[in-house]
């Protein structure tokens, strides 16, 4: 016998997913950095620049932009970091 998820716990659990692929894509954008709240640079693919700019923004309060378009579908990107947040 299964039990119906409430709107609420449907609520939670979207929001846990979410979370975590915020967390997923920003540890791909600070992967081998010893201090992630120092400036970004990442190359990510171009379809997910979104969910990039998401996840960066939510975790250091700083916009990710596009420096490079590498035209294989990726692009490099950079952020001032979460030392730089509100400058």
């Amino acid at each position: 016998m299964t039990k119906e998820m409430t709107a609420t716990e449907v609520n939670a659990v979207t929001a846990t997913i979410n979370h975590q692929n915020m967390l997923n894509r920003f540890n791909y954008l600070t992967d081998g950095m010893e201090d992630w709240k120092m400036p970004i640079k990442a190359t990510i693919p171009v379809k997910y620049f979104k969910e990039y700019c998401e996840a960066c923004e939510y975790f250091t309060g700083t916009e990710l932009y596009q420096t490079y378009c590498n035209g294989d579908g990726t692009m490099n990107v950079a952020a001032k970091g979460y030392y730089m947040m509100g400058e």
